[in-house]
């Protein structure tokens, strides 16, 4: 990563809330436009490896490469101890995605260590790739379900207005992050197995109303 970076600071001599002595400084920052980040296993693990994300098949291979932001981006921080702590939800935009850490996210630049709590949007375009990646992945494990139910089925928390939306949180070393996603995603098994059942069902009312339901309480599956 490499980061363009202007700076001013405040300090506050006293705690507003206690009256006690105040030994931190807030940084009003500004990153630069052209400012890059690249390699973060944090990213690494979002782009797919993350199990909750790797068993639907989801894969998002951008996320992982270099991104340059687009434009300067206006911070504020505070700054404690090698403790920065961001006092705003900060969008930073690139050509890939934007990520935004929200407030209270901190970094340690003493250890290495973090604290997110965050998300990554990806752009129109490449939420439409991630998306055709995907069904083309399930297209051949289907029997007459529709592409797009069983997509917004098993993605349908991680699409927000149409693009790829990625809550997350992420803490320990930058190095080895420990990375959860914050949106629960149900078994894509699960899903491709009650979309058959809801084919059938709809099939057996055709034939007899009313007893698809019955009939399919039965199966073992």
């Amino acid at each position: 990563a490499s980061f363009l970076i202007r700076s001013s600071g405040n300090v506050t001599p006293f705690d507003s809330k206690t009256g006690e002595v105040s030994t931190g400084v807030e940084y009003a920052l500004v990153v630069k436009k052209d400012s890059f980040v690249t390699g973060m296993a944090i990213f690494d693990q979002l782009a797919g490896e993350l199990p909750v994300l790797s068993q639907v098949g989801f894969s998002w291979k951008k996320l992982s490469e270099k991104a340059v932001l687009l434009r300067d981006v206006n911070v504020r921080v505070r700054y404690s101890h090698a403790l920065v702590t961001f006092l705003d939800d900060t969008v930073f935009p690139t050509a890939n995605y934007d990520l935004l850490l929200k407030k209270g996210s901190t970094i340690n630049c003493a250890t290495n260590e973090h604290n997110f709590n965050a998300s990554v949007r990806a752009t129109e375009a490449e939420s439409k790739e991630i998306l055709a990646r995907f069904d083309r992945g399930i297209e051949k494990k289907l029997k007459g379900q529709s592409v797009e139910d069983v997509r917004n089925r098993v993605l349908g928390k991680l699409i927000q207005n149409g693009q790829v939306d990625l809550p997350f949180a992420s803490l320990g070393n930058f190095a080895n992050p420990s990375v959860k996603l914050l949106a629960e995603l149900p078994s894509l098994t699960e899903v491709l197995t009650g979309s058959v059942k809801d084919i059938l069902k709809n099939k057996l009312d055709q034939k007899i109303p009313g007893v698809g339901k019955e009939l399919l309480n039965k199966l073992p599956f």
